[in-house]
């Protein structure tokens, strides 16, 4: 009884991340779940990604490159240019390349 309590949960569990993702479950002919998965990427998710690309870029720079009025850094735009960096380097080499 409770191993098929354990082996329904992890399925629930893997048909809702599989519905999150927009995964097809199918069965085949021995009652196995086999989930496809979609590999390309909709049109507008890669639009999206070049304008937050455009976005993340120009906080990143202005933060980064910006001078008080001594001439010196701010830790908070420091800090969040670097985040912004961050994040622009993310969803260039991971959305958009594929490189990890």
């Amino acid at each position: 009884m409770l191993v098929s309590v354990i082996e329904f949960i992890s399925l629930a569990s893997l048909y809702s991340i599989a519905g999150v993702v927009g995964c097809n479950v199918n069965y085949n002919d021995t009652r196995a779940a086999v989930f496809t998965c979609p590999t390309l990427r909709e049109p507008d998710d890669v639009l999206l990604d070049w304008i937050f690309l455009l976005i993340t870029g120009v906080i990143a720079y202005h933060a980064l490159t910006h001078r008080n009025d001594d001439g010196e850094n701010d830790f908070g735009h420091m800090l969040f240019g670097a985040i912004s960096l961050l994040f622009f380097m993310r969803v260039l080499l991971v959305d958009l390349l594929g490189l990890f």
